[in-house]
């Protein structure tokens, strides 16, 4: 899932406004040049016939009439600079006002492959894209450039000649590549189960994947578990029924849903069978999931079932966290 076809509107609409504001703001220039500089006038006619002429001259395929044309409008133009500066105004008072000067407030670019989205219209997607994630805020802390390694223990060994800190430097690398590669990893790492006991650092990482996704221009929906199955839960009356009916099409559409702490939620057959429907169509479609859980492998498939486990056991590429609660020990200043 992108975007809605209601929110490209939006951005449209942006454009039309930004370009009307152009309009009237150039014509608002004219308007006090020539009240303050009456001989602009007869100029700025003069350039309009040299722009016509100009532009015949290269319909017609005169190059040496065309540079003479050039010259012209190139001389008559730094008259008009004169004449503004003389009066106290800019030499470029007359010419267009763009909030964006790369597409002129278009919204695209001539590209190398040809019409392309510019880095504005780039960016008011990015802000659609944060505020259907439901994580706009928290990112901005919490993301890879803020990633502390200093509060892993190297001390404490998690295998073979690896401690913590080793281990969790590993574990942050593997995922700014997976980010970089999103939505082209490998079929047996397109999905990712983090698991380990609470602050271990499970929600820190789920949120710098969604910061690093969302800021490639993908979709991300960020839900607790608590969040998730409410929101598919029961409704009163239609538009509560429509509502829960366009939430269930985003969570199986977007390409990266995130589900924090599952198994905090109250557990029932409700939850269990709404969890492998949606595990099993995003696999299907090859959608990415990522989870984080408390809960080990034996204590999932006794809360969602075997069909639950088996897909988190084969589908999902899985990271053990380790160690004592980090957020204390980033509020001891280690």
């Amino acid at each position: 899932m992108g975007l809605t076809r209601s929110e490209y509107n939006q951005i449209s609409k942006v454009y039309e406004e930004r370009q009307m504001r152009d309009h009237r703001t150039l014509e608002l220039h004219k308007k006090t040049a020539m009240e303050r500089i009456p001989a602009l006038r007869d100029l700025e006619n003069e350039i309009l016939d040299l722009s016509m002429e100009t532009y015949r001259s290269m319909q017609s395929g005169n190059h040496q009439a065309l540079a003479e044309m050039r010259k012209k409008v190139e001389a008559a133009t730094a008259r008009r600079k004169t004449l503004l500066k003389e009066h106290g105004l800019p030499e470029d008072y007359l010419e267009p006002v763009y909030e964006c000067p790369d597409c002129h407030d278009k919204g695209y670019i001539e590209g190398p492959n040809g019409r392309e989205k510019c880095h504005c219209y780039r960016e008011m997607e990015m802000q659609f894209l944060y505020r259907q994630s439901g994580v706009s805020t928290i990112v901005r802390a919490e993301n890879f450039d803020t990633f502390d390694l200093s509060v892993y223990d190297d001390g404490t060994m998690v295998g073979p000649n690896t401690s913590n800190l080793q281990y969790m430097r590993n574990v942050r690398d593997h995922l700014i590549d997976w980010c970089r590669r999103f939505p082209d990893n490998p079929e047996k790492e397109r999905n990712l189960l983090f698991r380990g006991d609470p602050g271990t650092g499970k929600t820190f990482l789920l949120n710098c994947i969604a910061k690093a996704v969302m800021d490639r221009y993908h979709s991300v929906i960020y839900l607790t578990s608590i969040d998730l199955f409410e929101s598919l839960s029961y409704k009163k009356n239609k538009s509560e029924e429509d509502e829960t009916d366009e939430m269930l099409e985003a969570i199986l559409d977007c390409e990266l849903l995130i589900i924090d702490d599952l198994g905090t939620e109250m557990n029932n057959t409700f939850t269990s069978s709404k969890l492998f429907y949606i595990l099993n169509q995003r696999i299907v479609y090859q959608r990415s999931t990522i989870i984080s859980t408390n809960l080990k492998h034996d204590q999932l498939r006794d809360s969602y079932g075997e069909r639950t486990a088996s897909r988190l056991n084969g589908s999902f590429d899985r990271y053990a966290l380790f160690g004592t609660d980090i957020r204390n020990r980033r509020k001891n200043g280690r």
